[in-house]
């Protein structure tokens, strides 16, 4: 389950998280292990959220956008604010988001394919 779902219980005693299944730690919660620091072969899993625009949106008003978020999310404030819930803000730009979605899709459709995953 995503960490700033389950953080609170994990705090108050009223379950026991076993392991990250991302890359790296999570500062929320720094004692919590990687699988991979435990030797455990698992799936990366991670959420993320972005911001999209409708097609045909003009070059400038995406360009007002991105810097307008960017520097938001840049912001030491809502960083702090984002890490004690457990989210892990990574401000990216349009380019970058859209490999991160491109790159994350690939990943999905190898997984469905190799398990043999079918939809009813």
């Amino acid at each position: 389950m995503p960490l700033p779902l389950v953080q609170q219980f994990a705090i108050a005693g009223r379950l026991h998280a076993l392991v990250v299944l991302n890359d790296r730690r999570n500062a929320a919660m720094p004692d919590l292990p990687t699988a991979q620091e435990l030797g455990v072969k698992a799936p990366r899993c991670t959420i993320w959220g972005g911001l999209c625009a409708p097609a045909g949106t003009p070059p400038a008003v995406l360009a007002y956008l991105e810097k307008a978020v960017l520097e938001a999310a840049r912001s030491p404030e809502l960083q702090k604010n984002l890490m004690i819930t457990g989210i892990v803000p990574a401000a990216q730009n349009a380019a970058e988001f859209g490999k991160l979605m491109h790159d994350d899709n690939q990943w999905i459709a190898k997984a469905v394919v190799e398990a043999d995953l079918k939809a009813n």
